[in-house]
């Protein structure tokens, strides 16, 4: 591999590793396995503070994902831009962009699945804090859980509860393939 391209390709994976961790940090301040628990829903101000989190949360994912949509166009222009600069043939040019763009573009694509499966959670989040507050009058809270007196809702805060499972399911299922995706790219951007 060309050295000025693995300094590209290993550039850009910082990036987006720094990305990510940036996200994870900011999430990390808001506190969100707080969010769904019974003494948040149980109390009319916290299910408030909860759904605000829930907000910030889902604008922190739309400027997260704007910033990745970002990469891979900048990461072609940079890669092109040396190719003119150096006079690189064009041989080189399409294997060095066939290796590095698409290892990138993985990463990327995962990182953009985890966005919105997040945002996935923060609405279905989102979506149990408002069925809550709605029937707040017609619910109890009890030690075991949550007390519906109509059986529509309870079907209705069951599914959405179930939809939030699966999305942490999916969620670390995604940060597995996440990380498997940075150690090879890693490995192959270290390899020249």
């Amino acid at each position: 591999m060309n050295h000025d391209f693995q300094e590209i390709g290993q550039r850009f994976l910082a990036l987006a590793m720094q990305l990510a961790s940036a996200f994870n940090h900011e999430q990390g301040k808001m506190q969100l396995g707080e969010v769904l628990q019974q003494s948040t829903l149980a109390d009319v101000a916290a299910t408030a503070s909860a759904l605000q989190t829930l907000a910030r949360l889902q604008q922190l994912i739309q400027s997260h994902q704007l910033a990745l949509r970002k990469f891979i166009p900048a990461l072609v222009q940079e890669l092109e831009s040396h190719c003119a600069r150096e006079q690189l043939p064009q041989l080189l040019r399409e294997t060095e962009l066939a290796r590095i763009v698409p290892l990138l573009q993985a990463i990327f694509d995962t990182q953009q699945a985890f966005y919105a499966n997040r945002d996935v959670w923060a609405e279905v989040a989102t979506g149990i804090c408002e069925l809550i507050n709605a029937r707040r009058s017609d619910l109890q809270f009890e030690e075991d859980g949550v007390v519906f007196v109509n059986g529509e809702d309870l079907q209705q805060f069951e599914m959405l509860w179930h939809r939030s499972e699966e999305a942490l399911r999916e969620e670390q299922v995604l940060l597995d393939q996440r990380t498997e995706e940075l150690q090879q790219a890693a490995k192959v951007l270290r390899a020249a």
